[in-house]
């Protein structure tokens, strides 16, 4: 065999050899790359899938944190409703010479409120309130509130109308000083007495 064609076939052989190793690196390298692009994929959407699990996680706990605040709210106004004691509140009008109602029975603890005061005043004097109650006397024009604490008869007038009959009576609780109002009791007042006697 000529020595030129059995160099020519080393160099073949040599060359297919260096292919061959060629495409094997290659292969190896890819095969990697290819391995890793799947696992950087599911590392990306467990990641999505976690912080979505999160979000919906913290939108419970804020919907839980919002009930929870609606039944505190709830609890508070029950609260607020029930440390009234039972308390009613009243209201007399005043018209042009006369309260509206004349007569007003209420329970200890209770307040009552006059409106529509244009013109008028309110009067409580001694005698014709229980012991222990305070006289009181309201300006003129104003619309005012109190509450009544102690039980018994109150007769009250307004100062301007009292000559043409304004006059009024509020019971609270039992009264027991009905006697000491009647002895007391004088001119437009006889007039509320005999209101407030006929409702006890």
């Amino acid at each position: 065999m000529k020595p030129s064609l059995i160099l020519s076939k080393v160099i073949l052989l040599a060359f297919l050899l260096g292919l061959a190793s060629a495409c094997s690196d290659n292969g190896e390298r890819s095969s990697p790359s290819g391995t890793d692009a799947p696992a950087d994929s599911a590392t990306t959407e467990s990641a999505a899938d976690s912080d979505s699990a999160t979000a919906e996680t913290t939108t419970a706990a804020d919907n839980t944190d919002s009930g929870d605040s609606a039944t505190a709210t709830a609890a508070a106004d029950s609260d607020g409703a029930d440390s009234s004691g039972g308390a009613e509140r009243h209201t007399i009008t005043a018209r042009s010479t006369a309260y509206d109602p004349m007569v007003l029975k209420i329970k200890p603890g209770d307040s009552v409120s006059w409106v529509n005061m244009g013109g008028h005043n309110n009067n409580f004097e001694k005698g014709n309130i229980p012991e222990g109650a305070e006289p009181w006397k309201t300006q003129l024009g104003n619309d005012v509130s109190k509450t009544f604490d102690v039980e018994g008869l109150y007769l009250y007038k307004c100062d301007p109308h009292f000559a043409m009959g304004m006059v009024g009576a509020i019971i609270v609780g039992e009264p027991d000083n009905l006697a000491a109002v009647e002895e007391n009791a004088k001119g437009m007042y006889k007039r509320a007495l005999a209101k407030a006697k006929a409702q006890l």
